[in-house]
């Protein structure tokens, strides 16, 4: 039952990234795509193994990362006293959330039983993960440079 469970589990997850609307390949034509989501469509293109799948993913979670550092930075910059309290506690906590995340994907995807398509689903959900984070304090971004013009 709990093997059956995980692969269920595994499926949901890999075709929600499958499926994901916010691919840049499931863009609308007219609407310009996020230069990370082409270099990640395009590397998975060419990935051809689990090995060089979960590699992309990799990858692509440290650029979402550096993106999401670089947006942190930023709004630091831009927030009056009390925003950067609030922004700093709530990085702060989605760090912790994060690794706690990471310990039950960890947990939930790699029974000792599971085959190798686990290490795809699991590095899937982290980049998506961070790439939602990322997007996420852009987007503050964007609305405090906003209220400035």
């Amino acid at each position: 039952m709990k093997r059956c469970c995980s692969l269920i589990l595994c499926c949901l997850v890999f075709a929600s990234f499958v499926l994901s609307p916010c691919r840049a390949d499931a863009m609308d034509p007219g609407e310009e795509k996020d230069p990370t989501d082409l270099w990640y469509a395009k590397a998975m293109n060419n990935a051809t193994t689990t090995v060089d799948i979960v590699n992309v993913n990799t990858k692509g979670i440290q650029r979402w990362d550096a993106r999401m550092n670089k947006a942190y930075q930023k709004l630091m910059k831009m927030l009056p006293p009390e925003g950067k309290k609030v922004l700093k506690a709530a990085q702060r906590q989605w760090l912790v959330f994060a690794k706690a995340e990471d310990a039950l994907v960890s947990i939930s995807f790699y029974p000792p039983e599971s085959g190798t398509m686990v290490m795809i689903s699991s590095s899937s959900y982290t980049y998506e993960f961070y790439r939602d984070r990322a997007l996420a304090l852009e987007w503050h971004c964007m609305a405090w440079e906003g209220d400035e013009e």
